[in-house]
């Protein structure tokens, strides 16, 4: 089965966005419905010999519309980004990753102040 749009360029423009996220988070690739997609997960910082517990995430998927690459939101597929426009992409992602950072409960013992 032939794909309209090949998985190779999408390949790219992901590749080049886990770059430019950095060391912040955790990337890696998925396939989902005959689609390579980016995984993007935040973890807090472990305690000292502990283990990094991830505390939000997405998937990142590169759709190609209206004769041009975007980056998507998985769940949604809402366009977010031009697919070289790595800064835009990146700050959205940081950004709703910290929405789901600051809207998880406290940990159970822990006072959030108000």
């Amino acid at each position: 089965m032939a794909l309209a749009v090949p998985n190779g360029e999408r390949l790219t423009y992901l590749t080049h966005l886990a770059k430019r996220l950095g060391p912040r988070v955790a990337t890696h690739f998925e396939h989902q419905r005959h689609e390579v997609v980016l995984a993007v997960v935040a973890f807090n910082p472990p305690p000292s010999g502990g283990e990094l517990i991830p505390v939000a995430g997405l998937t990142v998927r590169c759709v190609y519309e209206d004769k041009q690459w975007w980056f998507a939101r998985g769940g949604d597929g809402i366009r977010f980004a031009a697919a070289n426009d790595l800064d835009t992409a990146a700050v959205t992602i940081f950004g709703e990753l910290d929405k789901q950072i600051a809207e998880r409960p406290a940990p159970a013992g822990q006072v959030v102040a108000a």
